[in-house]
């Protein structure tokens, strides 16, 4: 990631670049017991983004 923390970032970035460093490294525990590591994560981010198509793509607000 980039030294200038001013920046903003989409979430999906984020978990790419973590997942791309560290793919099996543990990024989520449920209280269910689930788990994801960050290459999962990323699968799941991924995922979910898609199945919002077009309507994902709204301006960001700056909160």
């Amino acid at each position: 990631m980039p030294a200038d923390s001013t920046a903003l970032h989409d979430v999906a970035d984020l978990v790419a670049d973590a997942a791309a460093e560290s793919p099996d490294k543990l990024a989520i525990v449920e209280a269910g017991g689930r788990s994801l590591t960050w290459a999962g994560l990323d699968d799941e981010v991924n995922r979910v983004a898609g199945g919002l198509g077009p309507r994902a793509s709204w301006p960001a607000t700056g909160c």
